[in-house]
């Protein structure tokens, strides 16, 4: 079912798939879980993919922790312990946000997958202290993470 919303070519088109695919040229694809996606391309081919920002926390509290982009792309992570993450079920295009939170022991540290590469090619130290706040943006590009860090509030 499509619905026409203006102009010639333009349309909302639901989608059964896991994550927004690629509409027709000059076609909207709107796609809703715990997060709404709307994926845009004009005639001349270009897309752009718009979250509504859904939040989730995840607790590492142990050496292996999965971040699942699909249930939102603000993330509050209570680091418990140190670990070793996992990001999945990301959608190219969107940027990600990492709230990474020190316990009231301090001294965690976060082991990156090898899919994100950081700017200066080397990944953030992140702040020890206890109750010390990281933030920690990702932007996929279908392949890659991209990272930046800001740190120590």
């Amino acid at each position: 079912m499509s619905v026409k919303i203006s102009g010639s070519g333009s349309y909302i088109e639901p989608s059964t798939v896991s994550a927004p695919s690629t509409p027709a040229s000059g076609k909207v694809r709107l796609y809703a879980t715990s997060t709404i996606y709307l994926k845009m391309k004009n005639s001349a081919g270009n897309e752009i993919v718009v979250s509504t920002g859904s939040t989730q926390s995840v607790t590492a509290s142990g050496a292996a922790t999965t971040i699942d982009f699909s249930s939102g792309d603000i993330v509050t992570l209570t680091l418990n312990a140190s670990t070793t993450l996992t990001l999945s079920n990301p959608i190219t295009g969107l940027f990600y946000f990492i709230k990474a939170i020190q316990d009231a022991t301090g001294s965690r540290t976060i082991t990156w997958p090898g899919t994100v590469k950081w700017s200066g090619g080397t990944a953030p130290t992140l702040t020890t202290t206890a109750a010390k706040t990281d933030i920690i943006t990702l932007w996929w590009d279908g392949t890659n993470y991209f990272g930046t860090s800001t740190l120590n509030f």
